[in-house]
């Protein structure tokens, strides 16, 4: 009990003064909460199917923590690790025939991705039993 008391001690201890190093960078510090928030808010279409979609399967959320995570490390890599806090993507206007697909911030392209991955996988795999369904929507 006394070395994990001693453990959790050291932890916060380095989380603090991890925290005061980063508070000597005040713009790396509100960067990094812009990717912080990028990252969590890719697992919003998740939260909001998982109350609202009965047709939500447990290979579609997944796959869409997955994919949110793959994702939102892409772009924070494509951003020089969040060294560019303006990063777009794509970076340049992307034309599709007559759709043009302007830069977007990180936080779109990562909700996007998530959710069309949750929807896709969702409906390609076998829904949940009646039952379940019942349980949490009835």
């Amino acid at each position: 009990d006394r070395a994990r008391i001693w453990y959790a001690r050291f932890f916060v201890l380095l989380i603090v003064v991890v925290t005061f190093v980063l508070s000597l960078f005040p713009r790396a510090v509100f960067d990094l909460g812009l990717w912080s928030f990028s990252g969590s808010s890719g697992l919003f279409p998740l939260v909001f199917a998982s109350v609202y979609w009965r047709k939500l399967t447990a290979s579609g959320a997944i796959a869409s923590v997955l994919v949110t995570g793959l994702v939102w490390f892409v772009l924070f890599y494509r951003s020089d690790f969040g060294g560019n806090a303006r990063y777009t993507f794509p970076e340049q206007a992307l034309t599709l025939g007559p759709i043009v697909i302007p830069p977007m911030l990180a936080v779109v392209t990562i909700c996007a991705a998530s959710t069309l991955t949750l929807v896709v996988v969702s409906l390609v795999t076998k829904p949940p039993k009646p039952e379940v369904v019942r349980r949490f929507f009835d």
